[in-house]
C-alpha cells in the first residue's frame, strides 16, 4: 500500500520487535478437542452452493444430493459444519456477504485463502498456535526454524480439557498442525512426527483483506490504524506476515474496492466498505488519492 493511498504521516512496525499481544490468551480454557475436519474439495462444493436468500433447508437439502458420499450420517455432520463456520444467516436465509461473494468468484488461490482462513479463525486454536509457538520462533529464530513434534504435544497438553482422550491429543495436534500448513505458515518434510518449520505466510489479497475487515466488523471496530492492520491484527497473526507485506496486500484490496483508506487522529488507517454493513464514513475522513 502507498503512501498516497493511506494519505501522509505512514509509519511503519518494526517487524522483529515482540508485541506482547501476540502473547494473550483471550479465550476461555481449557479447549475441547478440534477432532472434526472439513476438507476443502467438500466445504467448496457446499459453499458454492449457497445463494443470497435461499433458505437454510433449501441449501441443506441441496448440500446432501451433492455430496458424494454413501454415509448419510457423515452427508449430515459435513453440511452442519459447513452451516456453522462458513454461512453466514439470517432470519433462516442465507445472506451474500462480502466472504460469500469473494469465496465463489475468486481463483483458486483466493479461495483457497479464504476457505483456511476463515476455517481457522472459527477455531481458537489456531491463533493460539501463532500466537505462542508460530511468532515467538518467527521472532526469535527466523524463518526455517523448526518446532518439534514434543513442543506441539506439549502445547496442546498445556491448553486442552483433561478429560480428552489421547487418540483426541494426536488428533488435535495434527488438525492444528495441518490447518497452519494450508495458511503457508508451517512446512514439513516425513512423518507426522517429524518437526515442523516456519514461514512468513503470502495470503491472496483479497483473503488478508477480508479477514482483516471481517474481525473489524466482528468488535465493532469501524475504523483502525494502518498498523493494527498490518502487525496486530488476527490475519496478520494466522497468517505471520510482514508489516510491509501486509500493507502491500491491503493495496492491492484498496485498489479493487474490497478496502477503504482513511485517516485515524491524522495517521493511515483502514475501514471496512459499505458491503460489510458499515455506512461509508464522511469524506473528510477518506485519505488523500
Amino acid at each position: 500500500m502507498t503512501e498516497s493511498a493511506v494519505g501522509p504521516g505512514a509509519h511503519h512496525v518494526d517487524p522483529h520487535a515482540f508485541d506482547p499481544s501476540w502473547d494473550e490468551i483471550d479465550v476461555a480454557l481449557p479447549l475441547r478437542s478440534w477432532t472434526r475436519n472439513v476438507p476443502e474439495s467438500e466445504g467448496l462444493i457446499l459453499i458454492d452452493l449457497a445463494r443470497d436468500g435461499m433458505t437454510v433447508a433449501d441449501w441443506r437439502t441441496a448440500a446432501d444430493a451433492a455430496l458424494p458420499h454413501g454415509d448419510a450420517s457423515y452427508r449430515q455432520t459435513l453440511i452442519r459444519l459447513v452451516q456453522r463456520m462458513f454461512l453466514d444467516v439470517e432470519s433462516d436465509a442465507i445472506v451474500e456477504t462480502p466472504f460469500l461473494r469473494l469465496i465463489q468468484d475468486g481463483d483458486a488461490e483466493q479461495r483457497h485463502d479464504l476457505f483456511f482462513a476463515r476455517y481457522a479463525l472459527a477455531h481458537p486454536w489456531t491463533l493460539l498456535a501463532a500466537r505462542q509457538l508460530v511468532l515467538p520462533g518467527l521472532l526469535t529464530s527466523g524463518e526455517g526454524a523448526t518446532v518439534s513434534i514434543e513442543d506441539w504435544d506439549a502445547f496442546v497438553a498445556r491448553f486442552l480439557e483433561d478429560k480428552a482422550s489421547d487418540a483426541s491429543r494426536r488428533k488435535t495436534r495434527s488438525t492444528v498442525i495441518g490447518t497452519l500448513m494450508q495458511l503457508g505458515v508451517l512446512e514439513r518434510d516425513g512423518s507426522s512426527s517429524s518437526p515442523t518449520r516456519l514461514r512468513r505466510g503470502q495470503p491472496a489479497a483479497l483473503a488478508f483483506a477480508w479477514a482483516v475487515c471481517d474481525q473489524m466488523v466482528g468488535e465493532l471496530r469501524p475504523r483502525e490504524h494502518l498498523d493494527w492492520a498490518t502487525h496486530r491484527s488476527d490475519a496478520a497473526q494466522l497468517f505471520a506476515i510482514l508489516p510491509e507485506d501486509a500493507e502491500d496486500l491491503l493495496g492491492h484490496a484498496l485498489a479493487e474496492d474490497e478496502l477503504l483508506a482513511i485517516e485515524v487522529g491524522g495517521e493511515p488507517g483502514v475501514s471496512p466498505p459499505a458491503s460489510y454493513g458499515y455506512a461509508p464514513l464522511a469524506n473528510e475522513d477518506i485519505g488523500e488519492e
